[in-house]
């Protein structure tokens, strides 16, 4: 059980036991990934993209995708004041400790609540300063169709439809992380696939 619950006002949104939650032995599985929805769990859990990407890439058995939302102000709080960090509904793990986390950008407004997101979960929020060890964070959704605003926080962003890209992301990640190179030679790879843009790769003019 997460710490926080006996000091937050509705503990039912960071429990991750809902019908059809997925859960996996992490030592059984290659690669973890978790989706972020940056807003509250009663917005999020909702949106039928993200349960989409969650169900498809929870259908291999060498993959385990996870959930998070951005915590309402009583748990932001309590995790700043504890030092804390955010974690995900299904196993209660940090969010840095994540090997691909995917981002859903379905509105401008949610942009700080990304940010938020990032920095409680213990990633770097400015994608050229993260360190090799550090998740893979790629966004999709339909603001990624006006990318710019937020490129400077992302790996790389989905520009059209998750379903048909998803599983080619996720097998990317785990050849970088199991190969070892670095951070560059994953933006090459990932920029080969349809539809992504890599923003270390370009120079906005």
């Amino acid at each position: 059980m997460p710490p926080f619950l006996p000091f937050v006002q509705k503990p039912g949104r960071y429990l991750g036991t809902e019908y059809h939650a997925v859960h996996k032995d992490p030592h059984q599985v290659s690669l973890r990934a978790v989706f972020l929805f940056p807003d509250l769990y009663e917005i999020g859990m909702s949106h039928l993209g993200l349960e989409l990407l969650y169900q498809i890439l929870n259908l291999r058995d060498d993959i385990w995708a996870e959930r998070a939302y951005a915590p309402a102000p009583d748990l932001e709080k309590f995790l700043r004041q504890q030092g804390l960090p955010l974690t995900s509904l299904e196993s209660g793990t940090p969010l840095a400790a994540f090997a691909f986390v995917g981002v859903s950008l379905q509105y401008e407004l949610s942009y700080t609540n990304v940010l938020t997101m990032l920095e409680l979960g213990g990633i770097t929020p400015w994608a050229a300063a993260r360190r090799q060890e550090e998740p893979v964070v790629i966004a999709g959704g339909p603001v990624c169709s006006n990318p710019e605003p937020m490129a400077p926080f992302f790996d790389a962003m989905l520009v059209g439809d998750g379903e048909e890209a998803i599983v080619e992301l996720a097998e990317q990640v785990r050849w970088w992380r199991q190969s070892g190179r670095s951070r560059s030679a994953l933006h090459a790879a990932l920029a080969a696939i349809e539809g992504v843009y890599v923003p270390a790769l370009f120079e906005p003019v």
